[in-house]
């Protein structure tokens, strides 16, 4: 960006948008705790939230229950467990959010695999990270009607020109696609910023 006098989101397919929503990963606590923790960022403007989950089954159930009552309309909770339940506390956990509103369901276990299993037992829209890795694997989920949206992680995919191409074809196929990375920091930030200005709202 700089080598051409550019901001990166310019050379990434031109801004699409001056600001987008934010959300915040809520740590794995009581359900109290959550649910104070995701009041505290509302006050701040935040209406979308990660869940970290992947406990108890029934527990987790109940945490997610809780704050999907203590938000709004216009809040989006992800229900993610990060690839770490065992496929048979994913499907107790599936089933037990089954219906609630608003709610997506995030990773429930290591593999795509396990993670269609998981889809066939709820309505419940499904986004991937863990296992979508390159072109291939995400075309691989597409076509197997394992995913409604797409967690992009920009340092997991191979960089900028990767996370670009992977953004494109998520918006050709109608998906929705959330941009983050694996780490944290100034530059990461830049990063996401300018791929997120870059895609369409």
């Amino acid at each position: 960006g700089r080598s051409v006098g550019l901001p990166v989101c310019d050379l990434l397919g031109g801004r699409r948008s001056d600001d987008f929503p934010l959300y915040f990963a809520v740590p794995l606590a009581s359900a109290g705790e959550m649910t104070a923790y995701v009041h505290a960022r509302r006050s701040e403007g935040i209406h979308r939230f990660q869940l970290k989950l992947g406990a108890d089954p029934y527990e987790d159930a109940e945490r997610t229950r809780e704050v999907v009552e203590a938000t709004g309309p216009e809040d989006v909770i992800v229900a993610d467990a990060n690839g770490g339940w065992r496929l048979q506390d994913a499907v107790v956990a599936a089933r037990a959010l089954d219906g609630l509103p608003r709610v997506f369901f995030e990773q429930p276990c290591p593999t795509l695999e396990e993670c269609l299993i998981v889809r066939q037992r709820t309505t419940l829209p499904m986004v991937l990270d863990e296992c979508i890795r390159d072109v291939h694997s995400l075309l691989r989920a597409y076509e197997a009607k394992a995913l409604e949206a797409f967690n992009l992680k920009i340092s997991k995919v191979g960089g900028l020109t990767h996370a670009k191409l992977m953004r494109d074809l998520a918006v050709a196929l109608g998906l929705r696609v959330t941009i983050e990375d694996a780490w944290g920091g100034d530059l990461v930030t830049a990063a996401v910023a300018h791929l997120a200005a870059s895609t369409p709202p």
